[in-house]
């Protein structure tokens, strides 16, 4: 935070904060343990499954949240428990603003490495094993 992110207007008893952009800080996926195991005739390897189910989870839920909103609204929540906890310290006006992010930060946890050996086909909607 800056200096000039933070300013008070004695003529109209408003703070005025400027907050950086809400941005994605962590994603994570419980390790499940499956125990009941579909019976077929082929051989499937469970583990590397779990592995593509895993991936193909996280992923979907990172973009679910981030299309779905998430963003702007932790923006929205920030804005109100703070300007509330400022006004209710200080007796003051608050105006919260954010800085407009060009580019949406993706931390490392939230970015999956594919499963070794594994590639995905997006035109076939399919997961495509490496020999």
């Amino acid at each position: 935070m800056h200096d000039e992110d933070a300013t008070f207007d004695p003529a109209t008893n408003t703070y005025t904060i400027i907050l950086p952009a809400a941005q994605l800080t962590s994603c994570r996926l419980d390790y499940i343990r499956q125990y009941d195991r579909s019976t077929t005739l082929c051989s499937v390897d469970w583990d590397e499954a779990r592995l593509l189910a895993n991936y193909a989870a996280l992923v979907g839920f990172r973009e679910d949240a981030i299309e779905g909103g998430i963003l702007t609204a932790a923006e929205q929540q920030a804005r109100v428990v703070l300007s509330s906890f400022i006004e209710g310290l200080t007796g003051a006006s608050v105006v919260i603003n954010f800085s407009q992010n060009s580019t949406l930060s993706i931390p490392s946890s939230c970015q999956p490495d594919i499963p070794v050996g594994w590639n995905y086909n997006e035109a076939e909607n399919t997961w495509i094993r490496q020999d």
